[in-house]
């Protein structure tokens, strides 16, 4: 691990349909990685493409739609940290920023830079915004937008209401795509317990972030949004022009150099 001083940490849990093309298609697959597992299949899976594997469990869980949605992610932090203490846990739609790798000889991740922006905050997480009404994702001006926050699950849309950062007319909450700590802090187990003492139910390990540093959005930025890597944005193929306007707000506070991009 000498070029990669942190262990990458994923989580596999419910169908793997979709893990597969992502890590075929999408996720910049690092050196040293780990796998953290539930379900025989999935375990086969990750085995064929010679992942290291740790099985937590032969049962499969199926999150998708539930009000725990991706509460095991947290639960794959809080055992990485057992295991290695400080740890990069990333989603498998995570791949290296088209924008970047363009500028990049042989467009390959600069490996000492990304790790030494990765070590600037000693716990981070990114930021992304869900719209409260959008009408532009389309070409066609007058086709109903199908924006996250309109007309989506009732559980999602209160709970981004209740707890997100009101920016414009974005809510903006950190996004588990990218969850990272130096050592210190088992930051997986802070968020668990968080969001089961207060009863948070959907979008628990992004919500209960927000919730756990207790800060305001400016606070935020400043102590845990990372340096290589955005919130998932372009959620429609683009940019919106909010979504733009809240990336020059980011950057208000620190230097963002995306490498990373939430595909």
């Amino acid at each position: 691990m000498s070029k990669q001083p942190i262990p990458v940490v994923r989580a596999i849990f419910g169908n793997s349909n979709s893990i597969e093309r992502e890590m075929n298609k999408i996720t910049y697959q690092f050196p040293y990685e780990i796998v953290y597992c539930w379900g025989e299949d999935n375990y086969d899976l990750m085995r064929r493409y010679d992942k290291n594997v740790h099985m937590v469990s032969g049962q499969k869980f199926d999150l998708v739609n539930s009000e725990m949605e991706h509460v095991l992610k947290l639960v794959a932090s809080s055992l990485a940290y057992d295991h290695y203490g400080e740890h990069l846990l990333l989603d498998w739609d995570v791949g290296l920023d088209p924008n970047y790798i363009e500028e990049r000889p042989n467009n390959a991740l600069d490996v000492e830079e990304f790790w030494k922006q990765v070590r600037k905050h000693k716990i981070s997480m990114p930021l992304y915004a869900w719209w409260l009404d959008k009408s532009d994702y389309y070409k066609d001006k007058d086709t109903l937008a199908k924006s996250p926050i309109v007309g989506g699950d009732s559980k999602i849309v209160e709970a981004v209401r209740k707890y997100g950062w009101k920016y414009k007319d974005m809510w903006v909450v950190p996004n588990a795509c990218w969850i990272y700590t130096d050592g210190e802090v088992n930051i997986g187990k802070e968020l668990l317990d968080y969001i089961f003492k207060n009863d948070i139910k959907a979008l628990v390990e992004e919500i209960g972030m927000k919730e756990w540093t207790g800060m305001t959005l400016e606070d935020y930025i400043i102590n845990h949004q990372p340096i290589p890597m955005y919130g998932k944005h372009g959620m429609y193929g683009h940019y919106s022009d909010e979504e733009l306007d809240l990336q020059k707000y980011i950057n208000e506070f620190v230097n963002v150099k995306p490498m990373l991009k939430h595909i």
